[in-house]
């Protein structure tokens, strides 16, 4: 016997115009990977076929059982729907990266530097601090690593709850890794640990990467061992921020917003980042949902029509 699932949570889930938001996360995928493929080889960089091929293994197992449980009405379809479009991103954005370092523009790590220089901020210190207080240096490298796993819960939650910030969540993601990869390759950037400031947790072989793609000494990209190489602006202080705010509406928000609060500070006391990176990720996020806000009419043609039942606010 199927557990029943309450009128007012049916009809948010029945009702917003997902197929549209698919569509368009999609075709944002597609168009960055038009552009980006030729550009590979310009930079004399490769990606093995089945290096591909095993990225995309997981996505088509988890759209396949989106569509064998389309009819269903208890969330899972979106939630699978949602996974398969992030788990896609990578190789078709995330990837990109790896061609923004190819490109080899000079390193900002002075300005950076001089930025939080003026800002007061002394890292060394902050970081010899941490260091000796070993319960604070593991509880915030606890939530550096928590990253990932948070990525899959908005997918979980909104996917139960409220289909149209579920695929929100799904488009802005998108757009803050494509802006941050942008900026990125406009403004390269190593890591404090370049320039003296010890590190808690070692950013050695994402830099090995970095570095070998700015010398062209890395020629072929195999994706299942790649590595977050992205330092301004911070990916790890967007990824959290877009996470939290995704979340906003409902019994989350507060336990995440303290989980990624001690993210955002362990990107700096933890060595890993400059403050102006983190400052820099809160920018990409604010332009990223003022554009998101500017194009929902579009994503979502028919939200005011949508129901005003009970929701899980916080």
């Amino acid at each position: 016997m199927r557990a029943s699932v309450p009128a007012s949570l049916t009809a948010r889930m029945t009702t917003p115009r997902s197929r549209r938001q698919l569509f368009a996360a999609l075709v944002v995928q597609g168009a960055v990977v038009l552009v980006t493929v030729p550009l590979y080889g310009l930079v004399g960089l490769s990606i093995p076929s089945r290096s591909i091929g095993a990225q995309l293994v997981f996505p088509a197992f988890f759209g396949f059982a989106a569509l064998l449980m389309a009819r269903d009405r208890n969330g899972i379809p979106q939630a699978l729907a949602a996974l398969t479009v992030l788990l896609m991103a990578f190789p078709s954005i995330g990837a990109a990266q790896y061609l923004a370092a190819a490109w080899s523009r000079p390193l900002v790590d002075d300005h950076l530097l001089a930025a939080d220089a003026a800002l007061g901020i002394h890292q060394a210190a902050l970081v010899a601090w941490t260091n000796a207080h070993t319960y604070i240096r593991s509880g915030l490298a606890v939530a550096y690593n928590s990253l990932l796993p948070q990525f899959l819960l908005p997918v979980v939650v909104l996917g139960f709850l409220d289909h149209r910030e579920l695929w929100r969540y799904v488009w802005c993601f998108q757009c803050v890794a494509i802006l941050t990869i942008i900026m990125f390759g406009l403004w390269p950037a190593g890591v404090p640990a370049l320039h003296g400031i010890p590190e808690v947790i070692s950013q050695g072989e994402a830099m090995a990467q970095f570095f070998a793609l700015r010398a062209g000494t890395m020629t072929t990209l195999r994706l299942e061992v790649g590595q977050g190489i992205i330092s301004f602006p911070s990916f790890h202080a967007a990824g959290a921020l877009i996470v939290t705010w995704a979340l906003r509406r409902t019994w989350f928000f507060w336990p995440v917003a303290a989980l990624n609060a001690a993210l955002l500070a362990s990107t700096v006391l933890l060595g890993l980042h400059y403050v102006i990176d983190v400052i820099a990720a809160v920018g990409v996020c604010a332009v990223v949902i003022v554009v998101d806000r500017a194009v929902r009419p579009w994503l979502e043609p028919s939200v005011s029509s949508h129901p005003s039942g009970p929701r899980a606010t916080r």
